[in-house]
């Protein structure tokens, strides 16, 4: 069986389903009406897309290369993700693909065109109003990963957001050609304790190591520790973050320990 008589089955057997899920609900005295009315123009749109991709697979069923279908689908794929499809260039390359915005604290920024979350940072000091540095920034380029919950994680603190993706920009600059396909993923200790009895909780954040994209890539160090208890990254060195450390992993065996004479 060729992928296009295996995808034809597929939609014969999910048209079957929404056939089967429809005669249910015309039929059923339990659900709401009004239910059951969203049902059936939610079925009649199913039916609408069914005919769509079914003509989509007709016409590329005219095509006898597999390769050439999975490329049409992968684009298909990457504008539903508002990804471009090819590589984006530098401003430097290729100005006319950027847009100019304005931007606070004196930044100039720049969008690109293709696609918009894609930015061009002019970072103008106030110590120094004479030294530019140029950033590029695509904030959804990194995904986070906390070692010790051993799970995805996000960071919603605008100050901490936004050092953090400076700070990793200037050390992880992106490279062109660039697309949005090329994530990095960055390795973090996240964590949350209080240095003193009965004293305030504070709260760690490490990044020890990344991921570049691309296969057969290892991770690589990073090792920069920071207290984020205020909502912003400050510094701490390795002596007073392997300090908070030890501490955390004391007051959470104690109060594993609790839980279980519980």
């Amino acid at each position: 069986m060729n992928w296009n008589d295996w995808a034809n089955k597929e939609l014969d057997i999910l048209e079957s389903e929404v056939n089967q899920a429809l005669d249910k609900l015309e039929h059923s005295t339990d659900e709401d009406p009004d239910t059951i009315g969203t049902e059936i123009e939610n079925s009649k749109i199913m039916y609408e897309q069914l005919d769509i991709m079914r003509a989509m697979l007709r016409e590329l069923d005219k095509r006898s290369d597999d390769v050439s279908v999975r490329y049409i689908i992968k684009c298909f794929v990457d504008l539903d993700r508002d990804w471009p499809l090819s590589d984006l260039h530098s401003y430097e390359e290729l100005p006319d693909e950027w847009i100019k915005k304005d931007a606070p604290n004196n930044n100039i920024r720049y969008c690109n065109s293709r696609y918009p979350k894609l930015l061009r940072r002019i970072i103008r000091y106030r110590t120094e109003p004479d030294k530019d540095v140029v950033i590029y920034s695509d904030r959804k380029r990194f995904e986070f990963y906390n070692l010790i919950t051993n799970s995805k994680i996000s960071f919603i603190d605008p100050g901490i957001y936004d050092d953090l993706y400076t700070i990793l920009d200037t050390i992880l600059p992106i490279t062109f050609p660039y697309h949005p396909r090329e994530k990095v993923k960055i390795y973090v200790e996240n964590f949350s304790c209080t240095l003193q009895e009965d004293g305030p909780i504070v709260q760690s954040l490490a990044l020890t190591h990344y991921l570049p994209y691309g296969a057969g890539n290892t991770p690589k160090r990073i090792y920069q520790f920071f207290d984020i208890t205020n909502g912003k990254l400050e510094p701490l060195d390795f002596k007073a973050y392997m300090n908070r450390r030890q501490i955390f992993e004391k007051q959470a065996m104690e109060e594993s320990e609790k839980l279980m004479n519980h």
